[in-house]
């Protein structure tokens, strides 16, 4: 399994550069982390991201965008919780730091604390999804290169009804041991 990882941002320019644009690099940045974690996500076990032209889209829509602002500030902290649950975590033990979105009612510093946290939350996860992709990398090089040692069948015996110790599997037509109860080649019990 080899998803396309996200990229690990730092989460003081997410909030300055927010800051200096006027919160343009605020909706850059709302849109790439939606983006990411759908491309992540692909609608594996059941999880689906709202797709990041909505998120921004609706954002324009006067009196809903304050609404809107809102429950975005709910979700994005939430797409970690997200994740996790497609990479198979239950639900119970995914967590969801969808409770961030509480920090936006703080004035000036809950922006601060949301954008950091929010970001810091994603990139461990960005982190921790590459430190497994590496283990399943490894994994996956040992087994390929022990395959060939392991999976290579040797020549079979030459075997003929002649043979005392050998009988016909009625399966497959095969022969196989006397004593065998289970037919080497199609696995059917005999």
């Amino acid at each position: 399994m080899n998803q396309q990882l996200g990229k690990i941002r730092n989460p003081a320019a997410a909030f300055f550069l927010s800051l200096i644009t006027f919160g343009i690099y605020g909706l850059v940045w709302l849109y790439k982390i939606f983006d990411e974690a759908r491309t992540y996500v692909k609608n594996r076990n059941g999880v689906s991201v709202t797709p990041p032209g909505l998120i921004i889209g609706l954002m324009f829509i006067p009196i809903f965008n304050i609404v809107w602002g809102l429950m975005v500030g709910f979700k994005a902290p939430g797409l970690v919780g997200k994740m996790r649950r497609a990479d198979g975590v239950p639900a119970h033990l995914a967590g969801s730091s969808g409770s961030l979105g509480l920090l936006l009612f703080i004035p000036v510093i809950g922006g601060i604390l949301w954008i950091t946290l929010t970001q810091s939350a994603i990139n461990q996860f960005w982190r921790d999804a590459a430190t497994k992709q590496g283990f399943d990398r490894a994994i996956t090089a040992a087994t390929v290169r022990a395959e060939p040692k392991l999976a290579a069948p040797s020549t079979p015996p030459v075997l003929s009804p002649a043979d005392d110790a050998y009988k016909k599997c009625p399966h497959c037509a095969e022969f196989i041991r006397y004593e065998a109860a289970k037919c080497r080649y199609c696995h059917e019990l005999v």
